[in-house]
């Protein structure tokens, strides 16, 4: 199992969340209003950022998360060849998991 966690600017989040649910993954948490600071600065809401990030949990099998990670390398190739900008703010981490209870 995985534990796969998505970090995107919340103006992402419905098509991330339909991303998902379009590769069978049918349980996940969403954490919204994340602020903090990455590689792309400061994330914060205000007048003058992009808004806040939102934070997406989902345990998943290891084919899924297979799936998952070659579908969202797809939406991120097509996002940027469509606009002909940077990666969108969107990533994508896999860690192990194991339920305990």
């Amino acid at each position: 199992m995985k534990m796969m966690m998505i970090v995107t600017r919340e103006a992402l989040e419905s098509e991330v969340v339909e991303i998902i649910q379009k590769c069978d993954v049918l349980g996940y948490t969403i954490l919204p209003q994340a602020h903090g600071a990455g590689e792309k600065g400061v994330v914060a809401a205000s007048l003058f950022s992009h808004g806040p990030n939102v934070v997406i949990f989902a345990v998943i099998d290891d084919d899924r998360a297979d799936l998952v990670t070659k579908v969202f390398k797809v939406f991120i190739a097509e996002r940027v060849a469509m606009r002909k900008e940077h990666v969108p703010s969107l990533r994508m981490f896999l860690l192990p998991c194991e339920q305990i209870i």
